[in-house]
C-alpha cells in the first residue's frame, strides 16, 4: 500500500528476514520515496534495537563498505545545512555509481550524528545500568558518477521522519510516565 510524506509518494518496500537478523535488529522498516516529479528516488531505513549494544555496531562507513563502496567523505551536518536534527552524510563510490547516506542515530529519546558519538552516549548510560532503545535512520541515493545525488532531499526527509519520531517517542514517554503515575499512586 502507498502513502504520502511532504508529497512524496512512499512505497513499503519489505526487508528479508534473514538480513534482519544478520542486522541484529528487532525491527526494520524500508521505504522507497518518489518524488512528486517521479524524477528523484529515495530509500529510508529505520532499524531498531530493543538494546542499543546491538544496533551501535552498525554504521554507514561499515555497512556500504561490507558491499564493496568505498568511502569518499563523511560529514556532520549542522544546522545550517537546513537539518534540524544531528546528522551527518556519507558519501561513497563503487563501480562508476555514487551514494550517499544521511543518518540519524536516536538513542533513547535523543539524537546524535555519528554512530561514535551514539556509541559514546550509550557507553555513559551503561554505567549506570541503562539499557536504552536505538532507532538508526538512514536516507539513502545512489546515482551514476555524473548524476546529481539529491543531498537536500534527503536531508529534508530525514528531518521530517526524525520529526515524527521524535513526537512519538514523546507520546510514548508520556504514556510511560502515565502508568508509572497510576501504578505508584
Amino acid at each position: 500500500m502507498d502513502w504520502q510524506v511532504s508529497r512524496w509518494l512512499v512505497r513499503p518496500a519489505p526487508v528479508d528476514e534473514d538480513l534482519r537478523r544478520r542486522m541484529g535488529a528487532d525491527q526494520v522498516v524500508r521505504c522507497i520515496y518518489l518524488s512528486p516529479d517521479g524524477l528523484t528516488c529515495l530509500e529510508m531505513w529505520a532499524n531498531y534495537y530493543a538494546n542499543a549494544a546491538a544496533g551501535l555496531k552498525h554504521s554507514p562507513e561499515v555497512c556500504f563498505g561490507l558491499g564493496g563502496w568505498r568511502l569518499v567523505s563523511i560529514e556532520k551536518l549542522g544546522r545550517s545545512a537546513g537539518c534540524g536534527v544531528p546528522a551527518s552524510v556519507a558519501r561513497f563510490v563503487r563501480q562508476g555509481r555514487r551514494c550517499m547516506a544521511v543518518s540519524t542515530f536516536l538513542l533513547g529519546s535523543k539524537f546524535y550524528a555519528t554512530q561514535p558519538e551514539a556509541k559514546y552516549a550509550y557507553g555513559f548510560q551503561a554505567v549506570f545500568g541503562r539499557a536504552l532503545p536505538l532507532i538508526h535512520l538512514q536516507v539513502v541515493a545512489q546515482g551514476s558518477a555524473e548524476a546529481e545525488l539529491p543531498e537536500q532531499s534527503a536531508v529534508e526527509m530525514l528531518e521530517v521522519l526524525a520529526g515524527r519520531l521524535r513526537a512519538q517517542v514523546a507520546a510514548m514517554a508520556g504514556e510511560q510516565q502515565g502508568r508509572n503515575n497510576r501504578q505508584g499512586g
